[in-house]
């Protein structure tokens, strides 16, 4: 397919990501570089600790703590950048690129950032920065988005997009496991870093709705516009409430463009236990695009661990190899924010309960904003599922509510 090649890769990082890349190339392990052993290989590793026992199945002589081994030597062609983390490693892509070497990344943080100046400094320097593990783990998203924005304008994203959290929901749902122990199967598993903070706060998620709807939008979009809610306030009750309704808890990322202006969110939702939506379970993303002319687009895959990332890196690797067309977007779309004025629907709220104060208090807030709703009063838990609200509506209550009591867990319902 590719006839005879030779390339030279430098790897930033041999953390969980890029000890599966390794394992692809310089081990053979993926069919490409079985067929044309030696002719791409990896032939330096940036690590921080030169004296760390990494197992066997690696050459411990491709190991340096000098970056610049590296980003400025002349004989390596392409970089990949998997050390995760703002800086250095930001500081490390520019250089790079700035030295005309390829970089292929999965770093959401820095994508997210700085899209705009990373392709840029890589079109300036005639070379090409691919970030397709960066969203969705194995999922090809940034390939599929880009042959969809050549014929068709996006305007809504919906995904379920941290493994992690879908793991945890799934665990807790399944199995009526409690938050922390299915966290700890989750780090134990690999599934998530020894700090979770980042995918149980929507950190992770933020950034990577943001980097899908910046190149569907056409308009930079940055991390800290986003407004996130975790899952930290879900507890085994709420599980049983939900299910016994007839539905299943995801953490989900919307995404809408509507005229000049863009709604995102990302925040825990119910969704109805028999669509396609409820049944991606565990490590599973599911991202659904919809586009003006070919409608809506669904694809699945996993989206945590340490192969589906490598394998989206390690296919970049070869998409550079082949020469396919670099990503290209000038961001000058004129849209603007509009927050999350856009979303509405019925909710599901839960407040803990401690005493009678408590309970005429809770009852009469939800009651100044929320005409028609079901109520339950159950093991010291008010539960109620509103009529159709605002978002902007929801928060007002969860603002009132927390004035009153010490502990409160809310999500809208997505039909």
């Amino acid at each position: 397919m590719l006839g005879v090649f030779y390339i030279k890769i430098g790897l930033l990082g041999l953390g969980t990501v890029g000890r599966g890349v390794y394992e692809i190339i310089n081990n053979e392990k993926g069919s490409l570089f079985k067929n044309n052993a030696g002719t791409v290989q990896i032939v330096k590793i940036l690590v921080h600790d030169l004296s760390k026992d990494r197992g066997t199945g690696l050459d411990y002589s491709l190991l340096t703590s000098n970056p610049d081994d590296i980003l400025l030597n002349n004989d390596i062609d392409l970089v990949v950048a998997v050390m995760g983390g703002s800086e250095p490693e930001y500081g490390y892509v520019l250089k790079a690129l700035n030295n005309k070497k390829h970089v292929v990344t999965a770093n959401k943080q820095i994508i997210s950032e700085h899209m705009d100046i990373l392709l840029k400094t890589a079109h300036e320097n005639n070379v090409s920065i691919l970030f397709e593990g960066s969203v969705g783990g194995g999922i090809p998203i940034i390939d599929t988005m880009q042959q969809l924005l050549k014929i068709n304008k996006i305007n809504r994203i919906t995904g379920i997009l941290n493994g992690t959290t879908n793991f945890i929901l799934s665990q807790m749902s399944q199995n009526g496991s409690s938050f922390n122990d299915v966290l700890a199967l989750a780090q134990k598993l690999g599934f998530a870093e020894a700090d979770p903070t980042a995918d149980i706060m929507g950190f992770d998620v933020s950034r990577k709705i943001s980097i899908l709807s910046s190149l569907a939008y056409n308009h930079i979009i940055k991390d800290d516009e986003i407004y996130k809610r975790g899952i930290t306030g879900i507890e085994a009750c709420d599980i049983d409430m939900i299910k016994n309704n007839g539905y299943v808890i995801k953490y989900v990322a919307q995404s809408v463009l509507s005229g000049d202006k863009y709604y995102i969110s990302v925040e825990p939702a119910l969704i109805k236990a028999d669509t396609e939506l409820a049944t991606v379970n565990n490590e599973f993303n599911v991202i659904i695009l919809d586009g003006n002319i070919i409608g809506e687009i669904r694809i699945s895959g996993k989206g945590a661990g340490r192969n589906p990332t490598a394998n989206a890196v390690v296919g970049d690797i070869i998409y550079i190899m082949e020469n396919k067309a670099p990503i290209e977007n000038n961001f000058e779309s004129p849209v603007v924010s509009n927050g999350i004025d856009i979303f509405r629907g019925r909710y599901y709220f839960r407040v803990k309960i401690n005493n009678n104060k408590q309970f005429r208090a809770a009852f009469d807030c939800i009651d100044k904003y929320v005409r028609k709703k079901d109520v339950l009063f159950e093991d010291e838990n008010l539960y109620f599922f509103t009529e159709e609200i605002t978002e902007p509506t929801a928060l007002k209550i969860e603002n009132e509510i927390k004035n009153i009591c010490d502990e409160l867990f809310f999500a809208r319902i997505i039909e």
